[in-house]
């Protein structure tokens, strides 16, 4: 996978304060964490991302992504972090996506999505939600965190897949703390 960082198995990539990343092409991640590594933007640092499926951060295989800087997606399917295989992510800074289904934060398989208080995700685009989780996965959206979504079909909720239906189902926050047993 093409990316302007990309650390090899159990290693590190850091966007430093102030460092500036920015890509442009299919598949053309800002960074790209594989096999037990970790991705960090730092305070201060940006990552900007053009084209099809051009992920800020992207983690896989038990790697830790976090995002403290910017991240600005422009493509479709372009998400702000893309969390896979046991992996985790957290956002303690700003996430903007700008694309038809491009989501702030996107986990899948048994990972974990964090958007901290101070977080702020911003979407832009059809069917572009602040966080979607599927396949045994976790987003929180943590008190002080901000999702604010624009566009058709746009989700300022969760977009959740249930696995044995087979099929996605969306819950406005409310709906989830209630199903779960917890409090709006």
């Amino acid at each position: 996978m093409p990316a302007a960082c990309t650390p090899l198995i159990n290693s590190t990539a850091t966007n430093k304060r102030g460092g500036i990343i920015t890509t442009y092409g299919k598949y053309a991640h800002g960074i790209f964490a594989d096999d037990h590594s970790t991705a960090t933007n730092e305070t201060v640092g940006s990552i900007t991302t053009h084209g099809e499926e051009a992920h800020g951060i992207y983690a896989v295989k038990g790697s830790t992504a976090t995002n403290e800087g910017n991240i600005t997606t422009r493509g479709q399917i372009a998400h702000g972090m893309f969390t896979l295989i046991n992996s985790t992510a957290t956002n303690r800074g700003n996430i903007t996506t700008e694309g038809t289904n491009a989501c702030g934060m996107w986990v899948a398989n048994n990972s974990t999505a964090t958007n901290e208080n101070g977080g702020n995700i911003i979407t832009y685009g059809a069917g572009a939600s602040g966080m979607t989780v599927s396949k045994s996965s976790t987003a929180t959206n943590k008190i002080g965190g901000s999702i604010t979504t624009h566009g058709e079909k746009r989700r300022w909720y969760v977009h959740l897949y249930f696995h044995r239906k087979q099929q996605w189902e969306d819950y406005h926050l409310w709906q989830v703390c209630r199903r779960h047993g917890g409090r709006s």
